[in-house]
């Protein structure tokens, strides 16, 4: 198991708290960046997550923004995420970690409060 099955764990027993977890950035929804957070992009475009990515701001990747967008799976609208979705975000995190070199997290933090760690599993 690693972070992105616990937050899908969580979020399938806490279908409410989606939209809570996307607007903190949490590891599922993290941007597509080389930290998973938001970086400065040297063309002054705005990077995002994948949601954003869809409805036009760029990966840090420039490769990566056409490959996001062209897949359907990805919801335009936060608030259209659903339980179902969430192993979409985890496959394109895992593939960004791993083909990029980004180190995931180990915390899934919402309003500076851990809410789950890897270490709760051992």
């Amino acid at each position: 198991m690693d972070i992105y099955d616990l937050e899908i764990k969580y979020l399938s027993e806490n279908p409410a708290q989606i939209h809570k977890h996307w607007e903190y950035s949490t590891p599922l929804f993290q941007y597509v960046s080389p930290e998973g957070n938001l970086p400065s992009l040297v063309n002054d475009s705005s990077c995002g997550c994948l949601t954003q990515i869809q409805i036009g701001s760029e990966a840090y990747w420039s490769e990566l923004t056409e490959k996001i967008r062209s897949d359907d799976r990805i919801p335009e609208n936060p608030y259209s995420i659903r339980e179902k979705d969430l192993p979409v975000f985890a496959e394109w995190q895992r593939k960004i970690d791993n083909e990029y070199g980004r180190k995931p997290p180990v915390e899934i933090i919402v309003q500076g409060m851990v809410v789950d760690s890897l270490d709760t599993i051992g």
